[in-house]
């Protein structure tokens, strides 16, 4: 769990430390740990890509350019780009309909977590995706970033706990 306010460095952190680690880790040892990012809402998750582009043109081996790529999308096609290789990018909302979580990641980044709670009220879908991410992904280290724990914290712990002793 990563609580700090907004502009103390949680995204910072995750772009410039955990996914430079696990693609540098990729190259130097012929693997393919991947990573999955999540956050709420469009602009968020298109900025996220952007930067994340960058990042992993940098360090990852393909002889591909994903900045380049994401440049010559329409917004409607960056919405719909999830494949960056080792790291897959989504929204919430867009679990729903695509099979990201079908797959095995090292880490599962979840962003803007108190969404599950804040959008609760307006969405009948947010307990269903925290225990889609939870179920789906429970061999993975999942890493819950907010500036607003208070409220959300209980109900992520209740309902990682209440998985973890029904699989034990």
């Amino acid at each position: 769990i990563i609580s700090a306010q907004t502009g103390r460095g949680k995204n910072f952190f995750i772009q410039n430390t955990i996914v430079p680690e696990i693609l540098k880790h990729n190259r130097q040892n012929n693997d393919n740990q991947q990573i999955l990012i999540l956050s709420n809402g469009i602009a968020l998750n298109h900025q996220n890509k952007i930067e994340l582009a960058k990042i992993i043109d940098k360090y990852s081996n393909y002889n591909y350019s994903y900045e380049n790529k994401l440049n010559k999308l329409t917004d409607e096609q960056l919405n719909d780009f999830f494949d960056f290789g080792s790291i897959k990018i989504s929204s919430y909302h867009q679990l729903l309909s695509n099979n990201l979580l079908n797959d095995d990641y090292a880490f599962v980044i979840i962003d803007e977590c108190h969404f599950f709670t804040q959008d609760s009220l307006f969405n009948a879908d947010t307990s269903k995706i925290l225990d889609d991410i939870i179920n789906k992904c429970e061999n993975s280290i999942r890493i819950y970033m907010s500036a607003t724990l208070d409220d959300v914290l209980p109900f992520i712990l209740k309902k990682d706990y209440k998985n973890l002793l029904n699989n034990n």
